[in-house]
C-alpha cells in the first residue's frame, strides 16, 4: 500500500489545513474527464482538511470529497473546492487569491493560442487540449490591465471561455469587446455549461473540433 504524504500548511494559529496526496476515491472523480493522476499532480491538485478558526470547515471524505488547488505553500495561496456540497456557498474556501490567477505558473514564454476560462477544472482541460489556459477567480473578476498587455505581448490570439449560461455569455461578450478580444462560448445545443461537463459526456476531440469552428 502506497503511504500518504500529510503536511500541515499554516496562515495563522487557528486556521490552516492539512494537505496528503489524493486517495482512489478521489482521483475517480476526475477519470470520467480522462484526467489522470499524473495531470493532478502537475496542477498540484491535492486533499485533506481545512480548518478555520479552529472549525473543519470541510474534511474530504466519499461522496463529498475536497480537492486543494495548492499553488503556494509559503504564503500560503489555495482553494479548497467541494464538488458535491449541499450548499453552493460551500464550494469553495480560498486563502490569499487577491491578484491570484489560476494556471498563470505553468505558461509557456510564448505562444499562438491563449484561454482566459472561468475554472481551474477547465484550465486543466484545455492544457490536456494543448491549449495553455488561465482563469480569474470569479468571471466579475477580469484580468488586470498590466496583467493583460503581457499576456497580449506573449500569445497571438487571447480567447475568453466562460460558462454558457446568461451570466457566463454576457461576461465573454463584455470583455472581448472591451479588451478587443475572442470569445468561445459552448452552444447550448451541447447542453453542457463548460469544457469539463463537455469532455465528461462528448470526449475531447469534439470539444477540440468546437473550438476550431469558432477561429
Amino acid at each position: 500500500t502506497k503511504s500518504v504524504k500529510k503536511q500541515v500548511i499554516k496562515h495563522n494559529n487557528k486556521s490552516y489545513c492539512n494537505i496528503r496526496n489524493l486517495l482512489p476515491f478521489e482521483i475517480s472523480y476526475w477519470e470520467p474527464a480522462n484526467i489522470t493522476l499524473d495531470d493532478l499532480n502537475k496542477f498540484n491538485v491535492v486533499s485533506g482538511e481545512i480548518r478555520h478558526n479552529d472549525i473543519i470547515w470541510h474534511k474530504s471524505k466519499e461522496k463529498d470529497p475536497l480537492f486543494i488547488y495548492m499553488w503556494d505553500k509559503k504564503t500560503p495561496i489555495y482553494k479548497g473546492y467541494r464538488p458535491f456540497a449541499p450548499d453552493p456557498r460551500l464550494k469553495f474556501y480560498s486563502k490569499n487569491i487577491t491578484n491570484h490567477i489560476q494556471g498563470w505558473d505553468l505558461l509557456p514564454e510564448k505562444g499562438n493560442i491563449l484561454i482566459i476560462t472561468k475554472s481551474y477544472k477547465d484550465v486543466i482541460v484545455w492544457y490536456k487540449l494543448g491549449y495553455p489556459a488561465i482563469a480569474p477567480h470569479s468571471e466579475n473578476m477580469f484580468i488586470s490591465p498590466f496583467d493583460l498587455y503581457e499576456l497580449e505581448s506573449r500569445f497571438k490570439h487571447i480567447y475568453i471561455n466562460y460558462d454558457n449560461d446568461d451570466t457566463g455569455v454576457k461576461k465573454s461578450i463584455q470583455y472581448s469587446s472591451e479588451h478587443n478580444l475572442k470569445y468561445f462560448n459552448l452552444p447550448v445545443s451541447t447542453n453542457c455549461k463548460d469544457p469539463f461537463q463537455f469532455v465528461v459526456c462528448d470526449g475531447y476531440d469534439n470539444l477540440n473540433n468546437l473550438f476550431l469552428e469558432k477561429q
